[in-house]
């Protein structure tokens, strides 16, 4: 059976996509690296492997050769299911929030960062408090639309209370 994983590195990054017909029954597992860039999947010596399947569990492995764009991975642990949870994704789209609790007004933009289960992390230009809540609608025009998300300013990144993070 053909299975399909995302390789994430050391530092949680997604780097590359692959496939392979090795179960993870295996002590070393043959990886077609189909999409990525290889060499920064090779910069890094462990690699964590999150298949597309949820029946399958995602794994850590440590990187011992390459062939063309086949790389072995031996199998070093098997990774409980928060890594399939606090997957963040690299993505960036515009959009704004729209005041439910606190003490702004108006429609603010925001730029997103990254996307997991959890929410999305996302910056804009004003400081919000710990605990306002908003809506993230998709703007078409002047009215927002109907469709939205429930957004928290739960949780500020680092000093710049400009990094936020939606739920």
């Amino acid at each position: 059976m053909r299975h399909q994983y995302l390789m994430i590195d050391s530092r949680g990054n997604p780097v590359a996509h692959g496939t392979s017909d090795d179960g993870l029954e295996k002590s070393v597992w043959e990886i077609q690296v189909d999409s990525g860039d290889i060499k920064r999947v090779l910069s890094h010596e462990y690699v964590s492997l999150v298949s597309s399947s949820e029946k399958v569990p995602a794994m850590e492995g440590r990187i011992i050769r390459r062939d063309g764009n086949i790389i072995s991975v031996e199998s070093v642990r098997r990774l409980g299911e928060d890594v399939r949870r606090n997957l963040r994704m690299p993505v960036r789209f515009e959009s704004y929030l729209y005041p439910v609790s606190g003490e702004w007004k108006g429609r603010l933009p925001i730029l997103s960062n990254d996307l997991s289960c959890g929410g999305y992390l996302f910056f804009c230009a004003r400081t919000l408090a710990e605990g306002d809540r908003a809506d993230r609608r998709a703007d078409h025009g002047s009215a927002p639309a109907a469709e939205h998300k429930s957004a928290t300013a739960a949780s500020l990144r680092g000093t710049d209370p400009t990094v936020c993070s939606g739920v």
